[in-house]
């Protein structure tokens, strides 16, 4: 199994003795099974000075959790665009491909565990130098590549209970997070997409080459200067992967298929976010080509900068 980590590089609300803001690196492990280890996992963090904010710092930081660990990922995750380049460049100097993403919710979370109980106890925090949180615009979806169009799908649904036996199905593509970061019972319905095609190891193969972020059920306005019905601007089925990367996944045409929508959007409110996306060649078949687990957080952490 890949080992996957988790990084973020950004100004912490700790001032230093010039009043500069103090920034730091901090690595995790990304819960990427369901038998992840919640209660110890492998966390590393150092703090720099703002001259510091380099690939440099990455790179050091990236070659001290490795010999700390003992364990050098195949993956590092991150979400905070403005320091893509920095962040790429410092990891690639350790032969590891960094990659933006959404699945970072390891990291997020222990970010807020930070602001609450560890910077405060740092020399120099006050609260009011944390940055505001700044949300991006999302970019226009773009339509899927043709050789992936055509296939059909449905809006299903599983207990939780039934998902953390996902270990032992036969799946050639996908992945699994760990469901003890959500607090849910084992009835809980979670909800997903069900894909059928003949071309389902192609899909299966081509998805697994995105960094997967979650579905969501969005609305086309029609433009008010446009006489034309409704029903040409349909309801879209959205894939966002890594970060600002949207997929028009399905079009939502009629009656049937708009409630198929929100109704993924309602279970998805009741589950905590927590979401999939199967495919199979045919509905009788016992095993996917493909299958992952995916969660939209509602906003990111209010606390958290995403810039």
């Amino acid at each position: 199994m890949a080992v996957v980590w988790e990084l973020d590089f950004y100004s912490r609300p700790v001032l230093d003795e010039n009043q500069k803001k103090r920034w730091e690196v901090l690595i995790c492990e990304s819960p990427t099974d369901l038998d992840a280890d919640l209660e110890n996992p492998y966390r590393y963090s150092v703090f720099c000075s703002n001259t510091e904010v380099n690939s440099i710092t990455v790179s050091n930081a990236m070659k001290a959790a490795i010999a700390e660990s003992g364990v050098k990922p195949d993956k590092v995750r991150f979400f905070r665009q403005s320091l893509k380049n920095a962040i790429e460049a410092g990891c690639q100097t350790v032969n590891v491909k960094a990659c933006l993403s959404q699945r970072t919710l390891a990291m997020e979370r222990w970010i807020e565990e930070r602001l609450d109980k560890v910077y405060p106890k740092e020399e120099g925090y006050q609260a009011s130098a944390q940055a505001a949180a700044l949300y991006l615009p999302p970019p226009a979806a773009r339509p899927l590549p043709d050789a992936l169009l055509g296939q059909k799908w449905a809006v299903v649904s599983l207990p939780v209970g039934a998902l953390r036996e996902m270990g032992e199905w036969e799946i050639d593509f996908g992945e699994a997070m760990s469901l003890d970061l959500f607090d849910l019972d084992d009835d809980t319905m979670v909800p997903g997409v069900l894909v059928f095609s003949p071309r389902a190891k192609a899909i299966a193969a081509w998805m697994s080459g995105l960094e997967m972020g979650f579905l969501r059920i969005e609305a086309q306005e029609k433009p008010s200067s446009l006489s034309s019905s409704q029903s040409e601007f349909p309801d879209q089925m959205i894939l966002e992967t890594g970060v600002g990367d949207r997929w028009v996944f399905a079009n939502l045409p009629d009656a049937q298929t708009k409630e198929e929508g929100q109704s993924l959007e309602s279970l998805k409110t009741s589950a905590e976010g927590l979401h999939f996306i199967a495919i199979q060649k045919k509905p009788d078949e016992e095993r996917f080509e493909g299958f992952w687990m995916l969660h939209e957080r509602q906003v990111l952490a209010p606390r958290i900068p995403v810039a």
